[in-house]
């Protein structure tokens, strides 16, 4: 496997930990928006909210969950989301040649059609928990939906999600955008929040910043 689908499967695995981890603190006002030490800075749809207790950095990754600001914030006449879930967004090392094309795009649509690939997206990391629905790229994105049927998914989510994956100033992004279990997000409901979420990532990390 190259480096590029190296570092995305390591990903789908950190991710998958992460979620995890980290209870949602709603004694703390959530911030609408956080610079992690990556130099990137996460913030999410209208209605999201940093859940301060679950932000998770090391020297060179970051992994930051967003709820319902009303919800994070204890109530406190705070915006709820139009769609409600769960999102999170995780930056990997910057370098390595992490730099979409339309061919790099291809490649990561080829690598979650196979095994490998679903290994990654599976909380348990077995490729047959998994899945994958549908896959789309262009622009300098790739969009994934699949299904996650493993006992080690996180309870209280739906067992499926769409996940995204794009270059933030040489930083590989990984964004997440999954339902609750008893409300779950319509496929066309839950690419609209992670198009959104991916929208204002760019948006708040412009091109030409340094890494």
């Amino acid at each position: 496997m190259s480096t590029w689908t190296s570092r995305v499967a390591a990903s789908g695995a950190v991710a998958a930990l992460a979620a995890c981890g980290g209870p949602v603190d709603v004694a703390r006002l959530a911030p609408e928006s956080v610079r992690v030490a990556t130099g990137v800075v996460v913030a999410g749809p209208p209605g999201y909210c940093i859940d301060p207790g679950a932000v998770r950095e090391t020297g060179s990754a970051a992994f930051v969950l967003l709820g319902s600001c009303a919800s994070l914030s204890g109530g406190r006449n705070r915006a709820v989301p139009d769609d409600p879930g769960v999102l999170t967004v995780l930056v990997s090392p910057a370098g390595g040649g992490a730099v979409f094309s339309a061919a790099s795009e291809r490649q990561i649509q080829r690598f979650f059609s196979s095994e490998e690939g679903r290994a990654a997206l599976s909380a348990d990391g077995r490729a047959e928990s998994v899945e994958v629905l549908e896959t789309r790229a262009g622009g300098g994105l790739v969009f994934v939906r699949a299904r996650d049927l493993s006992r080690d998914r996180p309870a209280g989510v739906a067992d499926d999600y769409w996940r995204a994956l794009l270059d933030l100033n040489g930083h590989l992004v990984t964004a997440t955008v999954i339902g609750f279990e008893a409300r779950p997000l319509e496929p066309g409901d839950g690419l609209r929040t992670l198009t959104a979420l991916t929208d204002r990532l760019r948006r708040e990390n412009p091109s030409g910043l340094p890494r």
